[in-house]
């Protein structure tokens, strides 16, 4: 048992990373639901249009900020949404069809499996409403030795999440993304004798899922922080109202 009390599993944050270099394809996966009705808990602040906006916002900003990172070779959007599909390659990205909406894991676990029979080695997922993610720390995280972690995640700002899981390989363990997440990886890490490595990155912190996410954005730093800071006001009125409630 390690110093955090968890088995097998070892937290760190670090401003500097040890560069680690593996042969092989390294892949980042954003795996994205529909577009149409996009974020719905925000529906107290924002209408379905800019709520969609918002969306296809964020997933540019994470393709540029990826495609940026000089250790990604690959760089894929999965999801059952066509016109979403068709924005990613717009954007630059490999657009993979999910099919039927499989749900969250099922979508990343399709996903894996088939990069995987590609040669991709290495393959970091992170979910489409994670903006603010740096190139930089990207690297960071492939980085890491996958002899010694075959898997590294970054906890969102609350330690309850995972906004970021680095599978060396593809689909060494089972995905759990979604409520608690972290605490499912470090059990399922646990239960496959698998190490895993966690990363507080500043830039992975914040996923956007609440008006005080939105609110919680910087004032600038791409298309989704611009748009969030022409909505500011009537975000801060339907929170405050909310808040009063």
């Amino acid at each position: 048992m390690d110093a955090c009390g968890q088995n097998r599993t070892i937290c760190i944050f670090t401003g500097h990373f040890d560069c680690f270099t593996v042969a092989g394809v390294n892949a980042a996966l954003v795996p994205v639901r529909s577009i149409a009705g996009a974020k719905q808990r925000l529906a107290s602040c924002l209408d379905l249009a800019r709520r969609e906006m918002l969306a296809l916002a964020m997933l540019e900003d994470m393709l540029s900020s990826l495609a940026s990172a000089e250790s990604v070779d690959r760089i894929v959007v999965v999801s059952s949404d066509a016109s979403l599909l068709d924005h990613a390659r717009r954007c630059g990205a490999e657009a993979l069809e999910e099919g039927a909406a499989r749900g969250l894991n099922g979508a990343v676990a399709m996903a894996a499996a088939e990069l995987e029979s590609q040669g991709v080695r290495r393959l970091l997922t992170i979910p489409g409403d994670v903006p603010l993610i740096d190139p930089l720390e990207v690297d960071g995280l492939f980085a890491t030795n996958p002899s010694i972690y075959p898997v590294v995640a970054a906890p969102s700002s609350t330690a309850t999440g995972t906004n970021a899981l680095l599978t060396s390989p593809p689909t060494v363990i089972d995905f759990c993304f979604e409520g608690e997440s972290l605490a499912a990886y470090r059990r399922t890490c646990r239960q496959a004798h698998v190490e895993m490595l966690i990363l507080c990155l500043d830039s992975f912190a914040i996923d956007v899922d609440t008006p005080a996410d939105l609110l919680s954005l910087p004032k600038s730093g791409g298309r989704t922080c611009d748009l969030v800071e022409e909505w500011r006001e009537t975000i801060a009125r339907f929170a405050g109202e909310r808040d009063s409630a």
